[in-house]
């Protein structure tokens, strides 16, 4: 008797402890291991997001947490997955058009679940930027092994003589990887740090310059675009008297230093780098349509196939996701134009979304565009002062700009895995532009 009553007590204890557990820690926990998930491949990545949406889904509406969804980002995403869900109606291949629209409202829900866990986890910040840079930081230096000995740290080589790939084998977009992160890791920890000249900030320092060396050896030349870009805007918009021109003074310096290691480096690989980063850079921008365009003639081929779908249907494009249905149709087709994608956000939503899914893309830009613009002027006209940004919110404005910047190739509209940084942003700019909503 007495043992059956020891068991229901220890029962009821377990109960009650299960009753009183925070699942908030569950979401959480997921979101401090996204960023080194992303290099398994799309499906844990893709799993976490799912659940962090679908937890914050049930937890507002059995909270009633009714304010996170009155702000106008809900509101214009909504407009803009209604609309790319009537256009899959109408198209060539709808269940291609469904398949990356139907399902594109978890990013809505991924966003609000992760203002919901920054407002409730005070360390948030300081916890997912630091995951941010130890996961970029440990990329870096598989890359960097590559680099020097041809093997990263499995024995995995890249499976080409002139890139490194790291951790992500097979697939050379390492570059793409560190840059997607990079700006927001290291915007995450401003926030969350007030940085002086000490030894984290030489830590933070040395950390920038291994990433972007690798990003550099990388050999993809939109991603140090994108870094380079990132800090250059950073350091006029941030002010003098802050840590961020020092910043761009250790990455121009980064720059020098890779300049005069290739070009005294006899290494083959070295001068392949050199090449590709320069010299076929300034063949190919110099032998577009275009003259001077950052980009390739394959991506411009990719651009005319794309337009041309565009002008056939001008406010409405042909469909989401068709452009690898349609690329090599007659009346599109351009040489070596077709592929997955366009390349490119904007291009792809003009010719698949027309001008009524391409200003869900532009005027959001725009916006962000003016934003940084008028912040810059405030500072140095001191009667401005009222055009200023809030400091948690200057870094993750200027990460969303060159995410969004449109003069580039760029990755599939759709893909998971940009898509996740970039809602992530826009998380982190809701959390502090609604901070009495939280």
């Amino acid at each position: 008797m007495k043992k059956a009553v020891y068991f229901l007590c220890t029962m009821n204890s377990s109960f009650d402890k299960i009753k009183n557990f925070n699942y908030d820690i569950v979401p959480y926990a997921l979101l401090l291991l996204m960023p080194l998930v992303t290099i398994t491949g799309p499906f844990l990545p893709d799993f976490f997001l799912c659940i962090i949406a679908t937890y914050f889904l049930i937890k507002s509406i059995k909270l009633k947490l009714w304010s996170y969804y009155k702000n106008y980002f809900v509101y214009i995403f909504f407009c803009f997955y209604l609309y790319l869900n009537i256009r899959s109606l109408f198209t060539a291949d709808a269940y291609l058009a469904f398949s990356s629209s139907l399902f594109y409202f978890r990013y809505l829900f991924y966003t609000l679940g992760l203002v919901y866990i920054l407002n409730n986890f005070p360390k948030s910040y300081i916890y997912l930027g630091l995951s941010m840079m130890f996961t970029i930081t440990m990329v870096s230096l598989d890359g960097m092994l590559q680099y020097l000995s041809g093997v990263n740290i499995f024995g995995w080589s890249s499976g080409s003589p002139e890139r490194i790939s790291g951790f992500l084998r097979d697939e050379l977009i390492i570059g793409k990887f560190i840059s997607h992160i990079l700006p927001i890791g290291l915007s995450l920890l401003i926030i969350s740090y007030k940085f002086r000249y000490n030894i984290l900030s030489i830590l933070i320092f040395l950390l920038i310059i291994l990433n972007s060396v690798v990003v550099f050896l990388s050999g993809e030349r939109g991603s140090f675009f994108y870094v380079c870009l990132f800090f250059i805007i950073s350091s006029f918009v941030y002010g003098k008297k802050t840590i961020i021109p020092s910043l761009f003074f250790f990455l121009l310096s980064t720059i020098v230093i890779i300049f005069f290691i290739l070009n005294s480096s006899t290494n083959n690989f070295a001068y392949t780098i050199k090449d590709r980063m320069f010299d076929t850079t300034l063949s190919q921008i110099t032998s577009n349509k275009i003259p001077y365009m950052p980009y390739s003639p394959h991506h411009e081929a990719h651009y005319i196939s794309a337009l041309k779908m565009f002008k056939d249907n001008i406010f409405f494009g042909q469909g989401p996701n068709v452009f690898r249905k349609l690329c090599d149709q007659e009346k599109y087709y351009y040489e070596n134009s077709c592929s997955t994608h366009p390349h490119n956000f904007y291009i792809q939503l003009l010719a698949e979304t027309g001008l009524v899914g391409f200003s869900f893309l532009f005027f959001p830009f725009f916006f962000i565009s003016k934003k940084i613009f008028y912040h810059f002027i405030s500072n140095i006209y001191e009667g401005r002062k009222k055009w200023r940004l809030k400091k948690e919110l200057i870094l993750p404005y200027v990460a969303l700009f060159t995410f969004l910047w449109p003069l580039i190739p760029t990755m599939n509209f759709y893909n998971q895995i940009i898509n996740i940084y970039i809602y992530m942003i826009v998380g982190i700019i809701i959390k502090f532009s609604y901070p009495n909503k939280s």
